[in-house]
């Protein structure tokens, strides 16, 4: 389900892999729904964009020199990395 988030906040690349999550809106109730939006919202804002806020150009492409697949997309984020780390 999308309102949980893993732990451990890194890079983990799924570049071809696409693990998802559904939130039904039609069969359930408003407030049920509500609720889970809540808890996506406040997974966001409390968690993920302090981590994201902090995150240093050097920090970023270390993770996915590191981690990454060496995916199209990956390479341009270095390459993006490396543009602001030299401007």
């Amino acid at each position: 389900m999308p309102t949980e988030l893993s732990a451990n906040l890194q890079y983990f690349p799924q570049n071809l892999r696409y693990d998802s999550g559904l939130l039904e809106f039609q069969t359930r109730r408003n407030a049920l729904v509500q609720e889970d939006l809540e808890k996506l919202t406040s997974s966001i804002v409390e968690r993920v964009q302090p981590w994201a806020v902090n995150l240093a150009a050097d920090a970023v492409k270390n993770e996915l020199l590191t981690l990454g697949e060496n995916a199209w997309c990956e390479r341009m984020w270095i390459e993006d990395c490396e543009n602001y780390l030299n401007r």
